[in-house]
């Protein structure tokens, strides 16, 4: 298993989907769907190109820890799997942590400088 995570657009997922299977994507959430009786939690994030949909399976450790603590707004960075399911195209959180807007800014200053050098 590579240590590599590619960082996505959201836009580009179709058409990686089945070329890639991890992928790293930053977003705002802009949406937060609970069921009191399961333990998936839905979180919609936006990037500026698109959205999707981020499910987190947890415990009730997680959950406190780390679910709880995501609110609308926040920007989110999220490693996980990504899964296609009746047309339907998510991301299956491994990793799921809150990080400020600078360190965002961060990233997609990152981004932007890979994408020139790979021209």
């Amino acid at each position: 298993m590579s240590l590599l995570v590619p960082r996505v657009r959201i836009k580009d997922i179709r058409r990686i989907i089945g070329k890639i299977t991890r992928v790293k994507i930053i977003g705002k959430v802009i949406n937060k769907l609970e069921e009191p009786d399961s333990k998936l939690s839905r979180i919609i994030i936006h990037d500026g190109t698109g959205t999707i949909e981020v499910r987190i399976y947890w415990t009730s450790h997680y959950k406190s820890r780390i679910v709880n603590s995501i609110k609308k707004g926040d920007y989110l960075l999220v490693i996980g799997s990504l899964r296609e399911w009746e047309k339907e195209v998510y991301v299956i959180a491994d990793i799921a942590r809150v990080i400020s807007e600078k360190l965002r800014e961060y990233y997609d200053l990152r981004l932007m400088l890979i994408k020139d050098n790979i021209k």
